[in-house]
């Protein structure tokens, strides 16, 4: 039979594989995130690991590729946020963890997503402590310092203890919700 023809076969029952480790992954980091704000490694790296595996049995060189370039846009994308403190290095993980089970294109739209939903939700928290107005303010300062002024280190400037904290499963969760019913054609 042709190798094409069999793929095609077989492609629902991957989507759904892949479906169910991304639901089943991300529902435990979500719950591990909001108990203890960690998400923990042998989850992620599990994640990675089957991801991998899967891909390899199915696809073999190019499945381990998929995985592998899935695996590295999670890590670098999500490495440069973690640079800035803006997330903590399980989520990190969690994305490569995505890449390798769903690949780039997946990690693309989920943090997309992610990014949107944690905006939304980074936007309420400040409406309800009643910071948001200050916020606006500071972030226009700061945009203004760093992009007419050219002053690189600007972001420093707000005191950690005043930073904006909480679990990004907050935003992740939603994210991936979404992208899921984009992909089925419902938005």
């Amino acid at each position: 039979m042709d190798r094409k023809l069999v793929r095609e076969m077989n492609r629902g029952g991957i989507q759904m594989i892949q479906w169910s480790l991304i639901g089943l992954i991300t529902v435990l980091a979500f719950y591990s995130d909001i108990r203890l704000y960690i998400i923990p490694n042998w989850l992620t790296v599990s994640g990675i690991l089957l991801g991998l595996f899967y891909h390899v049995v199915t696809g073999g060189t190019e499945g381990f590729i998929y995985s592998i370039s899935g695996i590295c846009v999670g890590l670098i994308l999500l490495f440069i946020l973690y640079l800035f403190g803006a997330i903590g290095a399980g989520d990190v993980k969690l994305f490569a963890a995505y890449g390798a089970i769903a690949g780039m294109e997946f990690v693309f739209q989920s943090l997309i997503y992610t990014l949107l939903y944690a905006c939304l939700i980074g936007l309420v928290v400040l409406a309800i402590q009643k910071k948001l107005f200050h916020r606006m303010i500071w972030i226009f300062n700061t945009l203004f310092s760093f992009l007419i002024m050219k002053n690189w280190l600007v972001y420093k400037t707000l005191p950690s203890n005043q930073m904006l904290r909480f679990p990004l499963m907050w935003a992740v969760l939603p994210a991936i919700f979404t992208y899921s019913l984009s992909m089925k054609g419902i938005i």
